[in-house]
């Protein structure tokens, strides 16, 4: 297999010290590999956890990760959340630094135009951790705002049995899927509310996007990351996992109220400034 072939490698040429000082990875699956063959001395290994470590696939696992991890030098997570999820429940955890994701450069960071199309937008691979059957439960209970309707960006294996729901709940016409998309901020910079409705995440990037195009963002608290990107009431709103309830009030509020939705979206786009590939790049 593959990995077997790319852990051989990387076991002979750390024995050897190839003029390397140093092997950053990134994953479980490299940074178990790399820990596992870490040689005695000499090089220094630095692994990068940007997912959350404590998602059900994984959890017969953690044990294993916890004792690999403890053989780095740093362990880089991505939100402070984590690490001190980490401080708090391993023992000897390896020395933790945090350095969030930066928005990429390629996506320009807009000012938000009226009016925006009457758009929800939502971003993701439609698997069940990413919970988009909340946005279309929630979004039934307000169909009398008949304008509206919902964009989903991505593509998965509940695509038809997301198209399906949509059908039972009444909304099947006014729920689009658009599949995949190179550049998904490009759609963003057009709607006007965007949601997150995960069950987790490590660092939803796509905040940062839909921040940056100017979209009034609602996002579910998970673990981890929506909390630390969003100032909650004042660049977005949280709320709790799966409390469909929720979410529909949140929307039918931000529907009936575009001032609001426009000074979501103008302080989500100043915010979003502090993810600069400069500042992560420093730390």
């Amino acid at each position: 297999p593959a990995w077997t072939r790319s852990w051989r490698c990387w076991s002979g040429a750390a024995r050897r010290r190839g003029g390397f000082d140093a092997v950053i990875a990134f994953g479980p699956a490299a940074n178990g590999l790399v820990a596992l063959a870490r040689p005695r001395s000499g090089v220094q290994i630095i692994l990068s956890e940007r997912g959350d470590p404590f998602i059900r696939r994984r959890r017969k696992w953690n044990r294993l990760f916890l004792w690999l991890y403890r053989r780095a030098d740093v362990l880089v997570v991505g939100t402070e959340a984590l690490a001190a999820v980490l401080h708090r429940d391993w023992r000897r955890p390896p020395k933790l630094e945090v350095i969030p994701n930066a928005l990429s450069p390629q996506v320009p960071v807009v000012a938000r135009a009226k009016p925006r199309a009457t758009v929800i937008a939502a971003v993701g691979r439609l698997v069940p951790s990413k919970r988009f059957a909340d946005l279309i439960d929630a979004f039934a209970r307000i169909d009398a705002r008949s304008d509206w309707t919902i964009t989903l960006i991505g593509d998965g294996d509940e695509r038809a049995a997301l198209a399906a729901h949509a059908g039972v709940r009444g909304v099947g016409a006014r729920v689009r899927f658009l599949g995949f998309h190179p550049a998904p901020w490009e759609v963003l910079a057009t709607a006007d509310i965007f949601v997150l409705c995960s069950q987790n995440e490590g660092f939803p990037n796509v905040i940062l996007e839909a921040m940056a195009s100017g979209c009034a963002v609602v996002a579910s608290d998970c673990r981890f990351g929506p909390r630390e990107l969003i100032e909650d009431g004042v660049s977005g709103v949280l709320y709790p996992v799966g409390d469909v309830e929720r979410l529909g009030s949140i929307l039918a509020a931000l529907i009936d109220d575009p001032e609001r939705r426009a000074a979501l979206g103008r302080a989500a786009g100043e915010r979003v400034r502090r993810f600069t590939m400069e500042a992560a790049a420093r730390r």
